[in-house]
């Protein structure tokens, strides 16, 4: 095998790079030099092969890369979009805050407005509160002292109604007042050993029956002119409890009793004295009170009779008791 180059310089022609001999197979070239050849174009292609390879890696790199830039392009346009809108939101938010601030300031203005406003009526109204007030006191002391006053009137109308009903009252009283009088007081002239009969009636003078509980009567022979004290048998003693009606009136029971002959003697001596007495006891419905009514006569043996300064008694009793009146002197 030859090696022929044909790109040899003729002349002053530049010599060209060794890479660049085209070697021509020769028949004769035996294996061992064509592994060589190879091994040496392997050799000298390697940096190429190094070289686009790594070409081809950048332009998977940079592929990649584009990718990658064209997605972040992507995404910073939605946040560049997004903070516009936050931007614009935010904008106004702010035009919004300053709305409220005005909005609030104006409502602060207001209320400060209002609140002095407020204020002056609010001392407007305790004034007129206060007004009121001293108003109504004057018209309560007013008020009290013409209620005293009317207190004063109507107690003064009220005693002299009272003064008036008591004297109407007692007006009534004296005009429908019960009187109880003797009406009848009858006995014969006094007859030696002959039994005596004696009669005394009591008359309802007043206008209104009267209550008559119970009587008491009494007989005695005594040396005084006038008896001092009543005394009265307990067996004297009648319950009678019935209304006697005006107008009429009521027997009082005596038991009859014979004059002897000294006894006769000594009364018209007038050395002793004859009594007879007696005690109604009564209510009176006019007054709704007990009253008792006491006679005491002085007789003689003509027949004749004589008041005594006991008689005809008239007084108000509280508690009677017919043993106690019956226990008299």
């Amino acid at each position: 095998m030859s090696l022929k180059n044909e790109n040899t310089p003729k002349g002053d022609e530049p010599i060209k790079n060794v890479a660049e001999t085209e070697y021509v197979d020769e028949p004769f070239t035996s294996e061992v030099q064509k592994t060589k050849i190879e091994k040496s174009r392997e050799s000298k292609d390697r940096p190429a092969i190094i070289a686009n390879l790594i070409s081809v890696i950048g332009l998977i790199v940079n592929i990649v890369l584009a990718g990658f830039t064209y997605m972040l392009f992507q995404k910073t346009v939605e946040a560049n979009k997004t903070s516009s809108a936050s931007l614009s939101e935010a904008r106004n938010a702010v035009k919004a805050a300053e709305n409220a601030n005005a909005i609030s300031q104006l409502n602060y203005e207001l209320a400060a407005q209002s609140s002095l406003s407020s204020d002056a009526t609010s001392k407007a109204n305790f004034q007129l509160a206060k007004r009121a007030l001293d108003a109504q006191i004057l018209y309560s002391k007013r008020a009290d002292s013409n209620y005293l006053k009317s207190i004063n009137v109507a107690t003064d109308a009220l005693d002299v109604s009272k003064s008036n009903l008591e004297r109407t009252q007692k007006f009534f009283e004296i005009e429908n007042k019960a009187y109880l009088l003797l009406s009848n007081v009858k006995m014969d002239s006094f007859i030696v050993d002959k039994r005596q009969q004696i009669t005394i009636n009591v008359k309802n003078y007043g206008k209104l029956p009267v209550l008559i509980e119970y009587s008491l009567t009494g007989f005695l022979f005594d040396t005084a002119a006038n008896i001092k004290k009543l005394q009265y048998p307990p067996e004297n003693i009648k319950y009678h409890n019935f209304y006697l009606p005006a107008g009429s009136d009521i027997a009082l029971p005596y038991a009859s009793f014979i004059v002897e002959p000294l006894m006769y003697q000594a009364l018209t001596k007038q050395v002793i004295f004859a009594f007879v007495y007696g005690e109604v006891i009564y209510v009176d419905v006019a007054a709704n009170k007990r009253y008792s009514y006491t006679f005491c006569l002085r007789l003689h043996t003509n027949g004749r009779f004589a008041p005594t300064p006991l008689n005809n008694r008239t007084y108000e009793v509280k508690d009677v008791s017919p043993v106690k009146d019956a226990k008299k002197g």
